[in-house]
């Protein structure tokens, strides 16, 4: 099943998670009219709708936000289109990604997957195109020529609306599920007869607008100490993000609110 990126970035804005999880469901595994009971049965298996009252919850932030209809003489639930939901919303359905089965299971970081590999294509297109000239594209996290794609933990914070912290776990999770492949990233800065574990206090000293992570490893040929600066890890994008119509997706189109 193909969902629409703007969707996912919906949901994501508004934080609709629980519900979108128990729509996709629906989607996946009805035909589109299925009675309330067996609704129950299926969405059972949905992480945190084990009980009934979460499961009540979350159908009914779907019917309010007018995702299903229900008729309650019939007791039946009416699942709606995403187009539809789409159209309603102001929402564009031009960019997909694919969704399987097995994602059902973790689809709160299916969306979260989503917004970065977006933001990691709209990097890798930019820095493909701003050779020679100064970078412009991406003025939240600034990529210069000859790098690399990725985030921070305070760029992924902002990408997924919550703390540093938790979008570190977020970024791990996405890794562990194969949605993303991340690749630590180190650089070289000076060689030394001992390491010197203050040392980062004193280069903060110097440039206080950088935040030095040092790392010290020991050169067998040299018998030196090398000094490596701890980079922000390199992010490499796994999930495809269709374009419907001619053209290729270079990077995020963000809701207007």
């Amino acid at each position: 099943m193909n969902v629409p990126l703007a969707l996912c970035e919906y949901v994501c804005n508004n934080n609709n998670f629980q519900a979108f999880s128990v729509y996709l469901e629906l989607q996946i595994c009805t035909p589109g009219i299925v009675g309330l009971k067996q609704v129950n049965r299926l969405i059972t298996r949905l992480p945190g709708l084990s009980s009934q009252p979460s499961r009540r919850k979350a159908l009914k932030e779907l019917i309010n936000i007018g995702w299903i209809g229900f008729d309650d003489n019939r007791r039946i639930i009416h699942i709606r289109s995403m187009r539809r939901i789409c159209q309603k919303n102001g929402l564009s359905t031009s960019k997909v990604l694919r969704l399987n089965k097995a994602d059902l299971l973790h689809s709160k970081y299916f969306i979260f997957a989503a917004l970065l590999n977006a933001k990691l294509l709209q990097q890798q297109y930019a820095i493909r195109h701003q050779s020679g000239r100064a970078p412009v594209a991406i003025k939240s996290d600034a990529t210069q020529p000859g790098s690399y794609p990725g985030l921070g933990k305070f760029g992924l914070g902002l990408l997924f609306k919550c703390s540093p912290t938790k979008a570190l776990r977020i970024k791990n999770k996405c890794s562990e599920l194969g949605y993303i492949r991340v690749n630590k990233k180190s650089k070289k800065i000076m060689s030394m007869p001992q390491a010197d574990y203050n040392m980062s206090l004193y280069l903060k000293d110097i440039y206080p607008e950088k935040r030095f992570l040092l790392r010290f490893r020991k050169n067998h040929k040299s018998g030196m100490i090398d000094v490596f600066e701890q980079l922000k890890d390199e992010i490499v994008p796994l999930m495809k993000i269709k374009k419907r119509g001619k053209g290729r997706y270079n990077g995020i189109c963000l809701i207007k609110n």
